[in-house]
């Protein structure tokens, strides 16, 4: 929403622009507009690293509950001096 308001006032100005000014204008929208696809494509990218740490994490977690547990029970085995 942010970029069609700055449009909107680049539009306003742009009339009062010289060509060269205009020009360059264009290229600092397009930059713009590539900087804010690059971020949601990163924004994306971090969304599914943290899911996959997020699934690790659980993992890690069930393994040592697990690790846990089979300590306890070699333990319950030994012979008690």
């Amino acid at each position: 929403m942010l970029l069609y308001k700055r449009n909107a006032v680049c539009c306003d100005v742009a009339g009062e622009l010289s060509e060269s000014q205009k020009q360059e204008l264009e290229q600092y929208q397009a930059t713009v507009q590539s900087k804010e696809a690059e971020l949601v494509e990163v924004r994306q990218q971090l969304a599914k690293l943290s899911e996959i740490l997020d699934r690790q994490t659980d993992d890690m977690k069930q393994l040592n509950i697990e690790t846990r547990f089979d300590f306890a029970n070699v333990v319950s085995l030994l012979p008690i001096k």
